[in-house]
């Protein structure tokens, strides 16, 4: 998620074990650090492999077993910058203890998105992701920065901290309800294609800055079909019921290449953290996409991709990502998010 919802969420979870009124503050502010040591990884790049950062994207340094490390450094810089002075220095294990729970945090909550996070990482290679929220959800962190703000200023160690319970425990028992409402609107649709009994790969994920309006992707005949779906808190399902693509022949591409070639080697490394979602751009059949994420919910066109020279196998391969922000396509999800 974005870097303010990190630093609150980290930084509320870090108060909840403040137990003395004058540790409030030094418990929000080692926590909301340690929430944001993870996403440093977006400093693993190179511009010779522009699959790196896609690797490394929410790797080890989201998995829980590294936020003690994380949480570490973070106690031996704030000691370091703040705390010098004996009379004002809290104790040391304290902080690494808050600022433990805030790199914990980070980990835990983007795993509550759909891109994926290493979560277990060394224990298993798979990627949790639970397609509760998006990345981007404003209710949600407006929610925690009111909750922080009341936390900060009354620095209560008791009650403010468990109005921060119930509301995430609220609001994460809201996003299990929407997308169990979503699950079963979209297993109507499928029921109704005559897909229900060979559908695999099936997906529903919250569009952006809202859980109403849901992306669903399964796969069927060796085709991904794309269809969004709204459910209001009250109202029922509706139904945009969209196109389909055809899936890549990933096994067929990569026979025809030679197989120490690189673009074999980097197909198989985007494959893996596609998770096998894989089609080919609509208008651009050099590029390949992971059709889970587009602009739209009911787009045919994947939000990106890597373009691939076919004729050159030892060329590195191109990322690119296809944003569009124009009038009419913010029309269109608005009429989608209201129900239109």
């Amino acid at each position: 998620m974005d870097p303010l919802t990190h630093a609150t969420f980290g930084a509320v979870a870090a108060s909840l074990i403040a137990r003395k009124r004058d540790a409030v503050r030094t418990a929000i502010l080692a926590g909301a650090a340690g929430a944001l040591v993870p996403d440093l990884d977006v400093l693993i790049r190179s511009e010779h492999d522009p699959l790196l950062t896609l690797q490394y994207h929410r790797h080890f340094t989201h998995a829980l077993v590294f936020a003690p490390i994380a949480g570490l450094l973070v106690a031996a810089l704030l000691r370091f910058l703040f705390f010098r002075k004996r009379e004002r220095r809290p104790e040391f294990r304290m902080l690494w203890c808050w600022a433990s729970i805030g790199a914990a945090t980070a980990g835990l909550l983007d795993a509550c998105t759909s891109y994926g996070t290493h979560l277990f990482w060394p224990f298993t290679a798979d990627r949790v992701a639970w397609n509760l929220v998006a990345v981007v959800d404003p209710l949600f962190t407006l929610g925690l920065v009111a909750i922080l703000a009341v936390i900060f200023f009354r620095r209560d160690p008791r009650t403010a901290p468990r109005m921060a319970m119930v509301y995430v425990a609220t609001f994460f028992a809201f996003a299990g309800w929407q997308k169990s409402r979503v699950e079963s609107a979209r297993d109507a649709l499928l029921a109704k294609r005559g897909h229900a009994a060979a559908a695999e790969s099936l997906t529903v994920k919250p569009t952006l800055g809202n859980l109403l309006l849901w992306r669903s992707i399964y796969e069927h005949g060796d085709r991904f079909f794309i269809d969004a779906i709204r459910v209001g808190p009250i109202a029922g399902a509706r139904i945009y019921e969209g196109d389909s693509l055809p899936a890549l022949d990933f096994a067929g591409l990569v026979a025809e290449l030679p197989p120490n070639s690189r673009l074999a080697r980097d197909l198989a490394r985007f494959e893996r953290f596609s998770e096998g979602y894989l089609v080919r751009h609509p208008e651009q059949p050099d590029v390949i996409g992971d059709p889970r994420y587009a602009m739209l919910p009911d787009s045919m066109v994947p939000l990106w991709g890597i373009r691939i020279e076919e004729s050159d196998p030892d060329a590195p391969v191109k990322w690119e990502t296809f944003r569009r922000s124009d009038p009419a396509f913010r029309e269109r999800f608005l009429a989608m998010l209201r129900g239109r």
